[in-house]
This record gives C-alpha cells, sequence and structure tokens, in this order.
C-alpha cells in the first residue's frame, strides 16, 4: 500500500513534469480506469512524455520518477492486468480527437 505522503510527493513530481494543460487532459481518461489504475496511467503517460530513446515499459517508468513509490512491475501488470475499459478510453480519445477537426470538415475513417 502506498502511504499519503508518498502519493503527495508523486503528485508534487508529476505536477513538476507535467504542465496543467496536459494534466486537465488526462482528467478526461479518469473514468475508464479504477483509482489506482489511473494514477499508473497518468505516471505512465507522464514517463512516455519524457523518456529519451525506446520507450520500453522499464524506460518509461524510469522517466516517470515513479519507480520512488512502486515496484516496476506494477508499470508492466498495467498493461495486462489492471481493470481499465478499453472501450471507453477509445471513446474519450476519439471525442478529443474529433474536437480537433474544423466545423465542416468531412470525417473520414479507412481500415
Amino acid at each position: 500500500m502506498v502511504l499519503p505522503q508518498a502519493i503527495e510527493r508523486e503528485k508534487s513530481l508529476l505536477d513538476t513534469i507535467l504542465p496543467e494543460s496536459f494534466r486537465s487532459l488526462l482528467a478526461g481518461f479518469r473514468p475508464c480506469f479504477t483509482a489506482p489504475s489511473y494514477h499508473n496511467f497518468v505516471a505512465i503517460v507522464a514517463g512516455w512524455v519524457h523518456c529519451l530513446g525506446r520507450r520500453t515499459v522499464t524506460a518509461v517508468a524510469l522517466a516517470s520518477g515513479g519507480l520512488d513509490l512502486r515496484h516496476i512491475s506494477v508499470f508492466h501488470r498495467f498493461f495486462g492486468r489492471a481493470r481499465w475499459a478499453l472501450d471507453a478510453l477509445g471513446h474519450v480519445l476519439f471525442t478529443l480527437a474529433v474536437a480537433w477537426v474544423p466545423d465542416g470538415q468531412p470525417l473520414l475513417a479507412g481500415c
């Protein structure tokens, strides 16, 4: 179990490496995850953004700064065992993407 002071330290770190506009964008994904999975998701995204070179799970975990608070296996388990709704995630992503399409512009989907 992660202690409250550790959670605050991680939040402070993520506040430092992710701008407020990006954190508010990620907040739209919160309903797609359980609370622990959402926190791991934010750490993974932060690590992915700040990772240099190949973005392996280990490299992303290191770049996130989250290894002080959780074991590396938490990052690996996120993709295979964490509880999150893939359809809901896709819906949020699509909604965010559509907002960038200018009004009156056709939306084309291809295979």
